[in-house]
Parts: C-alpha cells; sequence; structure tokens
C-alpha cells in the first residue's frame, strides 16, 4: 500500500516514518486495520543512501520507532520482515537466530515474538536433512520449509514447525507426516494458532495468514 509497490498504479511515497505514519492513520478513519507489516526497514528514512553505518544507525531508528514507539491504530499487532545477515550463512543450518538481523540486533530483544523462516534447500538441495531443531530426518526438497519460534513472549519458544510450502500460489500447510513424527506434537498447546488453525482445520493458509495468525 504505501513505498515502491511493483503495481504502478500505486504513487510512489518517499519511505519516512512520518509519511507512514500519516497514511496508515489516514487508513484507519475509513477501515479497521488488522495488521501492519514493514518489508525493507533499511529503505525507511531514506536509508538506503548513506553509508555502511548511517544506513545501520538509521534502521536502528526506523526499527526503534516502528517496534517500540508508535502506537498503530487500532492496537494492530505489527510485523517487521527482516533479512538474516551474511553470517548466518555459514551456519550448519543457517536459521537466524534473535541477534542475526541485519543491520540491527536489536531485533529480537524488541520484538513480542521472533519468527525465522528457513528452506533447506537452498543450502543442501535434495540432500537428507539430520538433527534439525529435533525434526525428524527428513529430504531438503523445494517444497520443505522451516518456521522456527526462536523467542514468543509468554510461551514457550524454540519450537520449530516443518510446512509444506506451495510456491505457485504462496501457500503453506503443516507438514503433518514430519510434524506426527517429532516431539512437537507433545508441546504445540502451547501455540494455540497452530494447534486450531494448522493442526485442526487441516487447511492451506497464505503466507500473510499464516504471519498475522502467529502474530
Amino acid at each position: 500500500l504505501i513505498g515502491n509497490s511493483m503495481d504502478e498504479k500505486i504513487p510512489r511515497v518517499p519511505m519516512t516514518m512520518k509519511n507512514i505514519q500519516q497514511i496508515v492513520e489516514t487508513i484507519a478513519q475509513t477501515q479497521i486495520i488488522r495488521v501492519v507489516a514493514i518489508d525493507y526497514l533499511t529503505i525507511i528514512e531514506g536509508a538506503g543512501g548513506y553509508g555502511a553505518n548511517d544506513r545501520s544507525s538509521m534502521a536502528y531508528q526506523a526499527a526503534e520507532w516502528f517496534i517500540r514507539t508508535w502506537k498503530v491504530p487500532h492496537s494492530a499487532p505489527r510485523i517487521l520482515v527482516a533479512q538474516a545477515g551474511p553470517h548466518v550463512a555459514d551456519k550448519k543450518y543457517a536459521i537466524p537466530g534473535l541477534q542475526d538481523c541485519e543491520n540491527i540486533k536489536m531485533l529480537g530483544a524488541w520484538a513480542n515474538i521472533f519468527i525465522s523462516l528457513y528452506r533447506p534447500y537452498s543450502q543442501y538441495p535434495n540432500s537428507p536433512i539430520t538433527n534439525l531443531m529435533g525434526l525428524p530426518e527428513f529430504t531438503a526438497t523445494d517444497d520443505k520449509a522451516i518456521m522456527y519460534f526462536a523467542k514468543v513472549k509468554k510461551a514457550k519458544a524454540q519450537l520449530a514447525f516443518p510446512l509444506t510450502w506451495n510456491y505457485n500460489d504462496n501457500t503453506v500447510a503443516l507438514d503433518m507426516k514430519l510434524f506426527q513424527e517429532s516431539p512437537l506434537r507433545n508441546t504445540v498447546g502451547e501455540l494455540q494458532w497452530v494447534r486450531g488453525s494448522l493442526l485442526e482445520s487441516q487447511k492451506q493458509l497464505s503466507v500473510q495468514q499464516m504471519l498475522t495468525l502467529a502474530v
């Protein structure tokens, strides 16, 4: 809705904190805001035009404003999408942790919920994956993804859920075979949305629905 969209009908608006806040508050006058998501944090406030140190400083300010300061209309949850730092690729399994966001390491500390998405296929295409977050061995095919909860305030964290990801329509579903063989099945009750939305309904969720439920 805001920013540099691929849809040419959407006017391009400078990504400043002030503009984002004003536009969202204008939308909130006629519609209920259910969730606010921001991607490409580093372009907010013109951060992309600065050197590395300035870019990190601007990203820090934008993140602090978005997560800790701005009172989003209708008390909507906010999602901040961040890339992992390049050092994460050096891990055996490149799952970002609380300190692994690019440009700013405080995101994990500030967030109520911290979710990492990982595709084993990107590191080990069609290879066996073993000892990954307590999951049974599986083959890293193109449709396999891992949703890792590194932090969940007031609930159990450090849980990894195996997903089947359909890239044609961008939907996900819980990989029931892997899940049923995993010790996670005995702890999933701590995350109500997983039990209610992914286990009981057994339907495909869009990525937007998945992240909104998780928040």
